[in-house]
């Protein structure tokens, strides 16, 4: 696949393709173990709702 996409004319497929081949190995890795970012978007999912809720100190008084 990547060969095809470094011989395309189109921009993007040429780009994916140079990014797949820059990355084999990781890629390769993360298929052969089944890795999961799972855990890593849990958490900084966590961290941007903890920066976005309001506190007791910035809601308005009555």
């Amino acid at each position: 696949m990547a060969r095809v996409g470094l011989e395309s004319r189109l921009k993007p497929f040429f780009r994916l393709a140079r990014t797949i081949r820059k990355h084999k190995d990781g890629v390769l890795a993360a298929v052969e173990l089944v890795l999961s970012n799972g855990r890593l978007e849990g958490l900084n999912s966590k961290a941007a709702c903890s920066h976005t809720a309001p506190t007791a100190s910035t809601q308005p008084t009555r």
